[in-house]
């Protein structure tokens, strides 16, 4: 990934999310909603999510009413308003690091 596009990313983290880190909105058939990554799924059928604050949830696909990826990222918005300019060079930096 280039600067600019890591810089974007946390910029606006909803303008371009990678299929793997897509959030999906669920309804259940009980008319509860809830919100999550898939991160796998069960040898018994249900899939798995993790919502936000990493709690994961099970939802079996006949309990699922409708499902439908979100145009959110799980990634806050705003993130970059919370740094110095200082702070954001130091993530990057951080960030741009090779692996050790």
């Amino acid at each position: 990934m280039t600067r600019e596009r890591l810089v974007q990313s946390i910029v606006d983290p909803s303008r371009e999310i990678a299929p793997m880190f897509t959030n999906w909105s669920i309804l259940t058939k009980d008319g509860e909603a809830k919100t999550g990554i898939h991160i796998g799924d069960e040898v018994d059928g249900r899939i798995k999510f993790a919502d936000q604050n990493g709690r994961v949830f099970h939802v079996h696909p006949n309990d699922i009413d409708r499902r439908q990826p979100s145009s959110q990222s799980v990634m806050s918005s705003g993130l970059a308003d919370n740094l110095t300019a200082q702070e954001l060079r130091d993530l990057l930096a951080f960030l741009f690091q090779p692996s050790r």
